[in-house]
Protein backbone atom coordinates (compact mmCIF):
# COMPACT_ATOMS: atom_id res chain seq x y z
CA UNK A 1 0.00 0.00 0.00
CA UNK A 2 2.93 2.51 0.67
CA UNK A 3 4.70 1.46 -2.50
CA UNK A 4 1.55 2.81 -4.50
CA UNK A 5 0.99 5.59 -2.45
CA UNK A 6 -1.76 4.84 0.06
CA UNK A 7 -0.96 7.26 3.07
CA UNK A 8 -2.62 8.58 6.19
CA UNK A 9 -6.12 9.76 5.71
CA UNK A 10 -7.07 7.66 2.61
CA UNK A 11 -9.99 5.61 2.02
CA UNK A 12 -9.14 1.68 0.99
CA UNK A 13 -12.02 -0.69 0.70
CA UNK A 14 -13.06 -3.80 0.06
CA UNK A 15 -15.55 -5.61 -1.64
CA UNK A 16 -15.12 -8.80 0.02
CA UNK A 17 -17.30 -11.79 2.14
CA UNK A 18 -16.00 -12.05 5.94
CA UNK A 19 -12.67 -13.93 5.18
CA UNK A 20 -9.11 -13.52 6.39
CA UNK A 21 -8.34 -11.06 3.56
CA UNK A 22 -10.77 -8.50 4.65
CA UNK A 23 -8.74 -8.77 8.13
CA UNK A 24 -5.64 -8.92 6.18
CA UNK A 25 -6.42 -5.95 4.47
CA UNK A 26 -8.04 -3.74 7.26
CA UNK A 27 -5.15 -4.32 9.49
CA UNK A 28 -2.91 -3.29 6.68
CA UNK A 29 -4.69 -0.31 5.67
CA UNK A 30 -5.08 0.94 9.52
CA UNK A 31 -0.78 0.58 10.18
CA UNK A 32 -0.46 3.29 7.50
CA UNK A 33 -3.43 5.25 8.88
CA UNK A 34 -5.69 4.78 6.08
CA UNK A 35 -9.08 4.39 6.72
CA UNK A 36 -11.34 1.21 6.26
CA UNK A 37 -14.89 0.45 4.53
CA UNK A 38 -16.10 -2.86 3.14
CA UNK A 39 -19.66 -4.15 1.58
CA UNK A 40 -20.52 -8.02 0.62
CA UNK A 41 -20.32 -9.36 -2.71
CA UNK A 42 -24.51 -10.26 -2.01
CA UNK A 43 -24.69 -5.52 -2.66
CA UNK A 44 -25.42 -4.73 -6.04
CA UNK A 45 -23.20 -2.31 -8.27
CA UNK A 46 -25.80 0.55 -7.10
CA UNK A 47 -25.47 -0.19 -3.70
CA UNK A 48 -21.80 -0.33 -3.04
CA UNK A 49 -21.55 2.90 -5.26
CA UNK A 50 -24.26 4.90 -3.51
CA UNK A 51 -21.80 4.13 -0.01
CA UNK A 52 -18.05 4.00 -1.72
CA UNK A 53 -18.70 7.08 -3.77
CA UNK A 54 -19.01 8.85 -1.20
CA UNK A 55 -15.44 8.42 0.61
CA UNK A 56 -13.36 8.41 -2.79
CA UNK A 57 -11.32 5.23 -2.08
CA UNK A 58 -7.76 4.82 -3.73
CA UNK A 59 -7.22 1.15 -3.63
CA UNK A 60 -10.36 -1.63 -3.76
CA UNK A 61 -9.80 -5.06 -3.01
CA UNK A 62 -12.34 -7.62 -4.35
CA UNK A 63 -12.58 -11.64 -5.11
CA UNK A 64 -13.75 -12.81 -8.43
CA UNK A 65 -16.49 -14.81 -7.69
CA UNK A 66 -18.47 -16.26 -4.49
CA UNK A 67 -20.24 -19.46 -3.03
CA UNK A 68 -23.94 -19.71 -2.28
CA UNK A 69 -26.29 -22.17 -1.67
CA UNK A 70 -23.82 -24.35 -3.97
CA UNK A 71 -23.61 -22.37 -7.11
CA UNK A 72 -20.55 -20.27 -8.06
CA UNK A 73 -21.80 -16.51 -8.75
CA UNK A 74 -19.22 -14.68 -10.26
CA UNK A 75 -18.35 -11.37 -9.57
CA UNK A 76 -16.31 -9.99 -12.37
CA UNK A 77 -19.10 -7.95 -13.96
CA UNK A 78 -20.39 -5.87 -10.88
CA UNK A 79 -16.77 -5.43 -10.04
CA UNK A 80 -15.82 -4.26 -13.18
CA UNK A 81 -19.36 -1.28 -12.83
CA UNK A 82 -17.85 -0.45 -9.57
CA UNK A 83 -14.27 -0.13 -10.57
CA UNK A 84 -16.04 2.30 -13.52
CA UNK A 85 -18.11 4.42 -10.98
CA UNK A 86 -14.76 5.58 -8.69
CA UNK A 87 -12.65 7.51 -10.60
CA UNK A 88 -10.25 8.22 -7.90
CA UNK A 89 -9.35 4.29 -7.49
CA UNK A 90 -5.74 3.95 -8.16
CA UNK A 91 -5.04 0.42 -8.17
CA UNK A 92 -7.94 -2.96 -8.27
CA UNK A 93 -6.14 -5.61 -5.71
CA UNK A 94 -8.49 -9.38 -7.70
CA UNK A 95 -8.19 -12.45 -4.81
CA UNK A 96 -8.84 -15.44 -6.44
CA UNK A 97 -11.38 -17.37 -3.66
CA UNK A 98 -13.16 -19.70 -6.24
CA UNK A 99 -10.90 -20.10 -9.03
CA UNK A 100 -7.25 -20.42 -9.85
CA UNK A 101 -5.71 -16.62 -11.24
CA UNK A 102 -5.19 -18.57 -14.61
CA UNK A 103 -8.67 -18.45 -15.02
CA UNK A 104 -9.84 -15.56 -14.31
CA UNK A 105 -9.72 -12.05 -16.92
CA UNK A 106 -8.55 -8.86 -16.07
CA UNK A 107 -8.54 -7.28 -19.35
CA UNK A 108 -11.58 -5.64 -18.61
CA UNK A 109 -10.30 -3.71 -15.36
CA UNK A 110 -8.39 -1.36 -15.42
CA UNK A 111 -5.27 -0.71 -12.47
CA UNK A 112 -6.37 -4.18 -11.30
CA UNK A 113 -3.52 -6.85 -10.34
CA UNK A 114 -3.93 -10.21 -8.88
CA UNK A 115 -2.85 -10.18 -4.86
CA UNK A 116 0.14 -12.18 -5.13
CA UNK A 117 1.20 -9.81 -7.88
CA UNK A 118 0.41 -6.66 -5.26
CA UNK A 119 1.79 -8.38 -2.16
CA UNK A 120 5.23 -8.63 -4.02
CA UNK A 121 5.22 -5.16 -5.15
CA UNK A 122 6.07 -4.74 -1.10
CA UNK A 123 8.89 -7.18 -0.42
CA UNK A 124 11.24 -5.64 -3.47
CA UNK A 125 14.19 -3.96 -2.34
CA UNK A 126 12.11 -0.56 -3.36
CA UNK A 127 9.64 -1.49 -0.86
CA UNK A 128 9.28 0.91 2.03
CA UNK A 129 9.93 -0.57 5.25
CA UNK A 130 6.75 -1.16 7.62
CA UNK A 131 6.57 1.34 10.10
CA UNK A 132 3.37 1.34 11.86
CA UNK A 133 2.27 5.37 12.00
CA UNK A 134 1.98 7.38 15.20
CA UNK A 135 -1.82 8.37 15.24
CA UNK A 136 -3.71 9.89 17.88
CA UNK A 137 -7.30 8.42 19.83
CA UNK A 138 -9.34 9.91 17.58
CA UNK A 139 -7.85 8.88 14.34
CA UNK A 140 -10.48 7.60 12.05
CA UNK A 141 -10.47 3.75 11.40
CA UNK A 142 -13.93 2.30 9.75
CA UNK A 143 -16.34 4.41 7.91
CA UNK A 144 -19.73 2.34 8.00
CA UNK A 145 -23.12 3.18 6.78
CA UNK A 146 -26.22 3.37 7.71
CA UNK A 147 -28.70 0.70 5.50
CA UNK A 148 -29.89 3.42 3.22
CA UNK A 149 -34.00 2.84 3.75
CA UNK A 150 -34.45 6.20 3.97
CA UNK A 151 -32.37 7.86 1.02
CA UNK A 152 -28.88 7.77 0.87
CA UNK A 153 -26.60 5.57 3.18
CA UNK A 154 -25.42 8.15 5.72
CA UNK A 155 -21.00 7.74 6.18
CA UNK A 156 -20.39 7.32 9.95
CA UNK A 157 -16.89 7.32 10.96
CA UNK A 158 -15.28 4.84 13.97
CA UNK A 159 -12.21 6.09 15.40
CA UNK A 160 -9.22 3.98 16.07
CA UNK A 161 -9.18 4.60 20.14
CA UNK A 162 -13.33 4.43 20.28
CA UNK A 163 -13.27 1.12 18.86
CA UNK A 164 -11.11 -0.81 20.72
CA UNK A 165 -12.54 0.08 23.59
CA UNK A 166 -15.56 -0.88 22.38
CA UNK A 167 -14.62 -4.26 21.54
CA UNK A 168 -12.58 -4.95 24.21
CA UNK A 169 -15.96 -3.96 26.76
CA UNK A 170 -17.79 -6.41 24.55
CA UNK A 171 -15.29 -9.09 24.62
CA UNK A 172 -13.90 -8.34 28.60
CA UNK A 173 -17.11 -7.71 30.24
CA UNK A 174 -19.96 -8.76 28.47
CA UNK A 175 -18.37 -12.33 26.39
CA UNK A 176 -15.91 -13.28 29.34
CA UNK A 177 -13.52 -13.76 26.91
CA UNK A 178 -9.90 -15.29 27.95
CA UNK A 179 -6.69 -15.93 26.01
CA UNK A 180 -7.92 -19.66 25.28
CA UNK A 181 -11.37 -18.61 23.37
CA UNK A 182 -11.87 -18.76 20.05
CA UNK A 183 -14.68 -16.48 18.30
CA UNK A 184 -16.68 -17.85 15.29
CA UNK A 185 -17.68 -14.62 13.17
CA UNK A 186 -20.61 -15.72 11.14
CA UNK A 187 -21.92 -12.67 9.36
CA UNK A 188 -21.09 -10.62 5.82
CA UNK A 189 -18.33 -7.70 5.94
CA UNK A 190 -21.06 -5.00 5.67
CA UNK A 191 -21.17 -4.03 8.64
CA UNK A 192 -19.83 -3.76 12.38
CA UNK A 193 -20.24 -6.82 13.28
CA UNK A 194 -17.36 -8.22 11.48
CA UNK A 195 -15.16 -5.82 13.00
CA UNK A 196 -15.74 -7.92 16.01
CA UNK A 197 -13.12 -10.20 14.99
CA UNK A 198 -10.32 -8.04 14.28
CA UNK A 199 -9.56 -7.25 18.24
CA UNK A 200 -9.80 -10.59 19.72
CA UNK A 201 -5.66 -10.60 18.92
CA UNK A 202 -5.47 -7.88 21.39
CA UNK A 203 -6.91 -10.57 24.02
CA UNK A 204 -4.45 -13.37 22.92
CA UNK A 205 -7.74 -14.83 21.52
CA UNK A 206 -8.54 -16.48 17.69
CA UNK A 207 -11.12 -15.68 15.52
CA UNK A 208 -13.12 -18.41 13.72
CA UNK A 209 -14.20 -16.77 10.38
CA UNK A 210 -17.57 -17.49 8.08
CA UNK A 211 -19.25 -15.43 5.71
CA UNK A 212 -22.64 -15.57 4.94
CA UNK A 213 -21.96 -16.13 1.12
CA UNK A 214 -19.07 -18.70 1.65
CA UNK A 215 -19.31 -22.29 1.06
CA UNK A 216 -20.82 -22.99 4.23
CA UNK A 217 -23.95 -22.95 6.02
CA UNK A 218 -24.34 -21.95 9.59
CA UNK A 219 -25.70 -25.15 10.98
CA UNK A 220 -22.69 -26.78 9.14
CA UNK A 221 -20.50 -23.77 10.97
CA UNK A 222 -21.82 -24.97 14.25
CA UNK A 223 -21.31 -28.47 13.89
CA UNK A 224 -17.93 -28.14 12.62
CA UNK A 225 -17.35 -25.67 15.24
CA UNK A 226 -19.19 -27.91 18.03
CA UNK A 227 -16.02 -28.69 19.76
CA UNK A 228 -14.06 -25.93 20.25
CA UNK A 229 -15.49 -22.48 19.44
CA UNK A 230 -16.51 -21.28 22.38
CA UNK A 231 -17.84 -17.20 21.71
CA UNK A 232 -20.36 -16.73 18.49
CA UNK A 233 -20.87 -12.90 16.80
CA UNK A 234 -24.02 -14.09 14.65
CA UNK A 235 -26.05 -12.32 12.05
CA UNK A 236 -29.46 -12.11 13.41
CA UNK A 237 -31.09 -13.69 10.39
CA UNK A 238 -29.14 -16.48 10.60
CA UNK A 239 -29.20 -17.05 14.41
CA UNK A 240 -32.23 -19.20 14.59
CA UNK A 241 -30.45 -21.94 12.70
CA UNK A 242 -27.17 -21.71 14.06
CA UNK A 243 -27.25 -20.95 17.79
CA UNK A 244 -29.03 -24.68 17.92
CA UNK A 245 -26.01 -26.10 17.02
CA UNK A 246 -23.44 -24.80 19.37
CA UNK A 247 -24.81 -25.65 23.16
CA UNK A 248 -20.72 -25.85 23.73
CA UNK A 249 -20.26 -22.77 23.76
CA UNK A 250 -19.96 -20.03 26.46
CA UNK A 251 -21.84 -16.88 24.76
CA UNK A 252 -23.48 -15.59 21.73
CA UNK A 253 -23.49 -11.95 20.55
CA UNK A 254 -26.16 -11.02 18.18
CA UNK A 255 -26.70 -8.25 16.31
CA UNK A 256 -27.71 -7.21 12.53
CA UNK A 257 -31.37 -7.85 13.26
CA UNK A 258 -33.95 -9.18 16.10
CA UNK A 259 -34.10 -11.77 17.77
CA UNK A 260 -37.00 -14.02 17.79
CA UNK A 261 -38.78 -15.49 20.35
CA UNK A 262 -37.00 -18.99 20.12
CA UNK A 263 -34.00 -17.63 19.86
CA UNK A 264 -34.85 -16.07 23.29
CA UNK A 265 -36.24 -19.28 24.48
CA UNK A 266 -33.05 -21.24 23.89
CA UNK A 267 -31.06 -18.60 25.97
CA UNK A 268 -33.40 -19.10 28.66
CA UNK A 269 -33.47 -22.62 28.79
CA UNK A 270 -29.31 -22.79 28.77
CA UNK A 271 -27.98 -21.36 31.58
CA UNK A 272 -24.35 -22.30 30.45
CA UNK A 273 -25.09 -20.01 27.28
CA UNK A 274 -24.70 -16.32 27.21
CA UNK A 275 -26.82 -14.25 25.34
CA UNK A 276 -26.18 -11.01 24.32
Amino acid sequence: MRKMGVKKGDRVVGYLPNSEHAVEAMLAAASIGAIWSSTSPDFGVNGVLDRFSQIQPKLIFSVEAVVYNGKEHSHMEKLQQVVKGLPDLKKVVVIPYVSSREKIDLSKIPNSVFLDDFLATGTSEQAPQLEFEQLPFSHPLFIMFSSGTTGAPKCMVHSAGGTLIQHLKEHLLHGNMTSSDILLCYTTASGLMATTAESTPRLGASSCLAGVTAHSTPTGCGLAARKSITSYTLNGKKVEVAVKQIIAGKAVEQGGAFSNPETLDLYRDIPELQGF
